[in-house]
């Protein structure tokens, strides 16, 4: 029997896979691959040296930017953050809390200073002072039926 005559209607393919399309397929894709690689090895290679130039020194005359501390005196926050404990600054303090405890000359002429705690003990009850006015009574300017719901807020009394 012959194949062609008894299955007329029936077709398949010779070959199911050309190798050279394959091989050209392949070939393009490799291409492709590598033309992706050189073009993000050639982004961050770009990207490194805008960062470079980024992280330069503002001031042209500086060899490299500084890793030190500026010249005493520093804010807190500097010294704080960098560990730094400043002697110089415990003496300052010291020397402050000596002059507030002891008697001595002003800058100011005719003047002289005290201990601080001797200045508030003469000034204590010689201080003008403002009155405070009383409190009003509680129920004078409370909700009309205070202690029960009132929606309509009504207020006892002339309005401010």
């Amino acid at each position: 029997m012959d194949n062609d005559e008894t299955n007329a209607g029936v077709r398949y393919e010779r070959k199911d896979i050309r190798l050279g399309c394959l091989l050209a397929f392949m070939v393009v894709a490799v291409c492709v691959i590598a033309t992706l690689g050189y073009g993000v090895w050639r982004f961050f290679w770009w990207q490194a040296g805008v960062q470079q130039e980024a992280k330069r020194s503002p001031y042209p005359l500086a060899p490299a930017l500084s890793a030190q501390l500026p010249p005493e005196p520093r804010l807190e926050q500097l010294d704080r953050m960098a560990g730094i404990t400043s002697a110089d600054a415990d003496k300052s303090l010291a020397a402050k809390e000596k002059a507030l405890d002891s008697y001595g000359p002003t800058a100011d002429k005719g003047f002289v200073h005290i201990p601080i705690r001797q200045a508030i003990k003469a000034v204590a009850g010689k201080l003008p002072v403002r009155k405070q006015p009383p409190p009003p009574p509680a129920d004078q300017r409370g909700l009309l039926e205070g202690g029960q719901s009132n929606s309509g807020r009504m207020f006892r009394g002339p309005l401010p």
